[in-house]
């Protein structure tokens, strides 16, 4: 398999998991010059938006991809010690189906590729996290709201209210999955909000190669439908 970073960078499959996060860095800030997609690829690569089958070509890379990986998902299985779950880990299993990165994971694989699950208490107006910023966690709101503002930075506008969360919603999710630095800032709109946190670890080991492997294939579909939605508005102007 062969990944191609940048146009002097080649890694090959050990190193994949190493370098997805600096991989993904750069597929969002277009730092490629041409598509490349070829029947060992891992992943659908976004070097440029013009091409007319863009969408067709990432799909078919991405049902290739799950094909593979699940071939090696199936090798790799490890149990969790259940009953020794924090409450915070515990919430975290109940809403988890909300969540589109756990998707087709059972409750042991999410236990494995997950860290710092904890609750976090806020007052209000207190920033839960702030535009462009680098952003680990991801957020669910157990109690309270959370109101998101966004800085128009062409326009030099001030903070311009977009949307308030409420209980049950989620929010963070897609700078730990595209390495993204975050798009908006998140304040609290509520006393005492309260808000279940949790990261992604990033290591692959023997004990938790399965889940590892179906984390990355739900960042890939994640990543692609975000690709494919992009292209569709470039070519839509």
């Amino acid at each position: 398999m062969r990944i191609p970073l940048k146009e002097s960078k080649t890694v090959t499959l050990p190193d994949y998991v190493k370098e997805i996060k600096n991989f993904v860095i750069a597929l969002n800030n277009n730092e490629f010059d041409e598509l490349v997609v070829t029947k060992d690829s891992k992943i659908p690569f976004l070097i440029t938006m013009k091409y007319a089958k863009l969408n067709l070509l990432i799909e078919n890379a991405v049902r290739e991809q799950i094909r593979e990986i699940d071939s090696v998902v199936a090798r790799s299985v490890r149990k969790v010690n259940m009953e020794s779950l924090t409450k915070a880990q515990s919430n975290l299993l109940k809403i988890r189906n909300k969540l589109e990165c756990f998707d087709n994971m059972s409750e042991e694989d999410v236990m494995q590729v997950t860290s710092d699950v904890e609750f976090l208490q806020f007052g209000a107006n207190e920033i839960v996290f702030d535009q462009n910023q680098s952003g680990e966690h991801i957020y669910y709101i157990v109690k309270g709201n959370v109101k998101i503002f966004a800085y128009n930075q062409i326009e030099r506008a001030n903070f311009k209210h977009l949307t308030t969360l409420q209980e049950g919603s989620v929010l963070g999710e897609m700078s730990p999955i595209t390495g993204e630095k975050r798009s908006a800032r998140a304040l609290t709109g509520a006393d005492s909000t309260i808000l279940l946190a949790f990261s992604f670890r990033r290591e692959m080991e023997e004990e938790n190669k399965k889940a590892m492997f179906q984390l990355y294939k739900n960042f890939v579909k994640i990543i692609s439908r975000k690709l494919i939605d992009t292209n569709n508005k470039l070519t839509a102007k």
